[in-house]
C-alpha cells in the first residue's frame, strides 16, 4: 500500500474504553450573533480551520457558531488556511499572540503528529493551550455506485481481482482516516493506495465525481450524499454502530476482525500561555453550544457525536492519544509524510 503521509489514529476495539479510564485520573467568513454585545479589544475573535472548507472541522464550527456567540456576547471569524495536512494553519495558530484573541479548530490528527513528528513548525504540548474536545467524528469505508459492490466483504473481492491496488481517498495525509485504511489492507491482505486531499471537503468532489471510486473518510462530508444515494456507506470504522446509520456494520463485525477499531474527533486549542479567563470564556460557550437542542441535532445530522470536553480533560485526552498514536507510527510508517 503507497504511504502519502499516512498518520496514526486511535485505536483498538478497547480503546475508547481505555481512554475513557485514563481522561478520569471557503475562505474566511464572519460569523456574529444578533444579541453580539462590543467584542473584547473592539473586534470579532479568530478561528482558524487548517483544512479547506467543507471538512468536518469547518462544519464543526460553523454548526456551533451562532450558539457560542450568542453566549460570549460577540462574533469570531473563521478563517481556513489549509495545506501541509493541516500543518500550515496550525503553525498560524502557534504563531499568533496569545491574546486570547485566536484560536483554532482542528482533528485529532493535526495535533498529535505534531507530539511524534519533530519538523512541522509547531509542538502541540509547546506552543498550544487545549480549549474543548467538541465532537468525535467517525470515520467510514464509502464507495461510489459504480464500483458496484453493496458490503464490505464485496469490496474485499473486488480488490483481490485487480490487478493493480485498488485507490482510495482520504481528507488529508498523515491522518486517521489513512491508517484506518493502512489497517484494514495489512489485516485483509488486499491492496490499496491512498489519495491525499486538502480536507474532507476537497476529496468528497472526486468521490462524488466518479474519479476515484473508493474513500475513507470522517462523516460530516459523506452523510448527506450517502443519504441521497450518490454514494454507499459500507462499514464504519468505530469499535460499535454508530446512531445515525444503525444499519451499517462496522469493519470488525463485517470481516470478524477483533480489536479493529478508528475514529477522529474535533477539538479547539489557542496559542501557549493564552490567559486562563479567555480559554475557560471560549471552553465554557462552546460546550455550553453543544447542550443545545438545535446544534446537537444538525451535528447528529451529520454524523457527529457531540461530547464537550474542558480544558483539563481535553489535555489529558491528547497525552493518551499520543501514546497511541506512537505505537501505530512505528507500526506502518506512516508519520513521514
Amino acid at each position: 500500500m503507497r504511504k502519502t503521509g499516512h498518520t496514526p489514529p486511535p485505536s483498538l476495539a478497547t480503546r475508547r474504553m481505555a481512554l475513557r479510564l485514563a481522561l478520569s485520573t471557503a475562505g474566511t467568513g464572519a460569523l456574529t450573533s444578533g444579541t453580539a454585545s462590543q467584542p473584547i479589544q473592539g473586534r470579532p475573535l479568530r478561528m482558524i480551520v487548517p483544512y479547506a472548507p467543507g471538512g468536518a472541522s469547518d462544519l464543526t464550527i460553523r454548526t456551533l457558531a451562532p450558539a457560542a456567540t450568542e453566549r460570549l456576547g460577540q462574533g469570531f471569524i473563521v478563517e481556513n488556511r489549509s495545506g501541509a495536512a493541516g500543518a500550515i494553519g496550525m503553525q498560524a495558530v502557534a504563531r499568533a499572540a496569545p491574546d486570547g484573541q485566536t484560536f483554532a479548530i482542528a482533528a485529532e490528527s493535526a495535533v498529535l503528529r505534531s507530539l511524534v513528528r519533530p519538523d512541522l513548525g509547531y509542538d502541540a504540548r509547546r506552543d498550544l493551550d487545549p480549549v474543548a474536545m467538541l465532537v468525535v467524528q467517525p470515520i467510514v469505508v464509502v464507495a461510489h455506485p459504480s464500483l458496484g459492490i453493496a458490503s464490505l466483504p464485496d469490496l474485499l473481492a473486488l480488490a483481490r481481482r485487480r490487478g493493480a491496488p485498488l485507490p482510495f481517498v482520504t481528507g488529508g495525509q498523515g491522518g486517521t482516516q489513512g491508517f484506518a485504511a493502512a489497517s484494514l489492507a495489512e489485516r485483509t491482505g488486499i491492496r490499496l493506495e491512498e489519495i491525499a486531499y486538502r480536507g474532507g471537503g476537497q476529496a468528497i468532489n472526486d468521490l462524488v465525481g466518479g474519479q476515484v471510486p473508493l474513500g475513507v473518510l470522517g462523516t460530516p462530508p459523506v452523510a448527506a450524499h450517502a443519504r441521497e444515494g450518490r454514494l454507499r456507506i459500507l462499514a464504519v470504522a468505530s469499535a460499535a454502530r454508530v446512531a445515525t446509520l444503525p444499519g451499517v456494520p462496522t469493519v470488525a463485525e463485517a470481516l470478524a476482525l477483533d480489536g479493529y477499531a478508528f475514529e477522529q474527533w474535533q477539538g479547539v486549542l489557542a496559542p501557549r500561555h493564552t490567559p486562563a479567563e479567555a480559554i475557560t470564556r471560549m471552553s465554557d460557550a462552546l460546550i455550553a453550544a453543544l447542550q443545545r437542542e438545535e446544534v446537537r441535532r444538525a451535528l447528529t445530522q451529520l454524523g457527529l457525536e457531540p461530547v464537550g470536553e474542558p480544558p483539563g480533560t481535553f489535555a489529558r485526552r491528547i497525552e493518551a492519544e499520543a501514546r497511541i498514536w506512537s505505537e501505530l507510527g512505528a507500526k506502518f510508517g506512516g508519520l513521514d509524510g
